[in-house]
């Protein structure tokens, strides 16, 4: 699957152009270009995928990653925060309306407590959703109540942190697929 993977390294490599930027205003446009290029390229990851699957003559079976619905009944086929909608939606809200997608915010963090800091360390988050104004997009993929879940369960999570996670669940879904016996 050699431009599924190519796509792969593509997103994980903004991800460390983000991740070498000092956070910090200066940094900020760089950072949203970090982003926004990091988002292209996962989403490019499932068209990727489907040059991929057609040259081997199987069934594309990474495209449901990037559709999961968060209320799915099994387990297997749910993405309980849309994420991998949303990352769809961010790209439109960046690619249509030139919307950046990053803040700089001193939120305090486990590190800065270790380090007994009075305040937190800047960090790319990203941006809150009233702010990206998602309601611009003509067919949004994620639901209001999506919305409210992943702030839930992402308030607190820096953006570095957040892209990450999602590539190790993207890497495992590319690894088992590469790894699935051939008929």
């Amino acid at each position: 699957m050699p431009h599924t993977c190519d796509l792969f390294e593509e997103a994980r490599f903004f991800i460390q152009l983000l991740a070498s930027l000092r956070p910090c205003d200066s940094n900020l446009a760089a950072a949203n270009w970090c982003v926004g290029a990091h988002v292209g390229a996962f989403i490019g990851i499932d068209d990727a995928a489907r040059h991929d699957f057609e040259n081997l003559g199987r069934q594309n079976v990474l495209h449901e990653e990037f559709f999961l619905k968060s209320n799915d009944i099994s387990p297997m086929l749910r993405d309980p925060v849309a994420v991998n909608r949303l990352f769809r939606d961010l790209r439109n809200i960046r690619d249509h309306f030139g919307q950046g997608l990053v803040e700089l915010r001193t939120t305090m963090q486990l590190p800065d407590i270790a380090k007994k800091k009075l305040v937190g360390s800047p960090r790319w988050y990203l941006k809150p959703f009233d702010a990206l104004r998602l309601d611009r997009l003509q067919k949004p993929r994620v639901s209001e109540f999506e919305l409210r879940k992943f702030l839930e369960f992402y308030m607190r999570t820096t953006l570095l942190q957040l892209l990450c996670q999602n590539m190790v669940v993207m890497a495992s879904a590319i690894q088992r697929e590469v790894s699935a016996p051939r008929n």
